[in-house]
């Protein structure tokens, strides 16, 4: 009897053994989903987080200056003069002239030889192009004379100014007009794409 007893009191200790094993399972695999459900709020969060940080990246001008005169030159000889009321430089290398700009350009000599203004400017460095935008006026001072349009771009390795727009060419003997133009930097060799009118300036 006491054998037997032994051996049930054995039988009633093992249910209670696997009770504990099984309230053990239990608790751990409740605590890997609540952890796994951290890493996955976690996870989102730090995506949202990435998110609002590109939505709110800043593209505004690095540096600005204010009544800007920048001067290039080749072997001490002023090759190139760019003036303006305010200058933005932006991060890629890029500017912009938001309120007026004026390009003067030399002869090896120093001497200027050809100018362009516009209400408002801008270079882009990769392409090595400036462009001019509203009232622009570009002058040879050598040949005495002008072009008025409304939009230029000047394209520094063509080494030419072109437009698309609408042009008056003013010289001391006549007045051309047309649409479209291409031209050398200076001003001095130029093409009216589709020519409209010559009219003589001479009495």
């Amino acid at each position: 009897m006491r054998k037997f007893a032994r051996a049930c009191n054995v039988c009633n200790q093992k249910p209670k053994r696997r009770a504990t094993m099984v309230k053990y399972k239990s608790w751990h695999t409740g605590m890997l989903c609540i952890a796994g459900c951290l890493l996955l709020l976690s996870a989102c969060n730090s995506q949202e987080l990435r998110k609002k940080k590109a939505k709110v990246q800043y593209n505004g001008p690095l540096i600005e200056f204010k009544s800007v005169e920048t001067l290039y030159s080749d072997n001490a000889v002023i090759q190139l003069k760019i003036e303006a009321p305010e200058q933005y430089i932006f991060q890629n290398g890029d500017v912009k002239y938001p309120k007026g700009v004026q390009i003067s350009r030399y002869n090896p000599y120093g001497v200027k030889i050809s100018t362009l203004r516009g209400d408002s400017g801008s270079y882009d460095k990769t392409r090595q192009l400036y462009q001019a935008f509203g009232n622009i006026v570009v002058e040879n001072l050598e040949l005495q004379q002008q072009l008025y349009t409304t939009a230029l771009e000047w394209d520094q390795p063509k080494r030419e100014i072109r437009t698309d727009k609408p042009v008056k060419i003013i010289t001391p003997n006549e007045m051309l007009e047309g649409t479209g133009l291409v031209s050398d930097e200076s001003f001095s060799r130029y093409h009216i794409l589709r020519p409209s009118g010559i009219f003589s300036l001479k009495p």
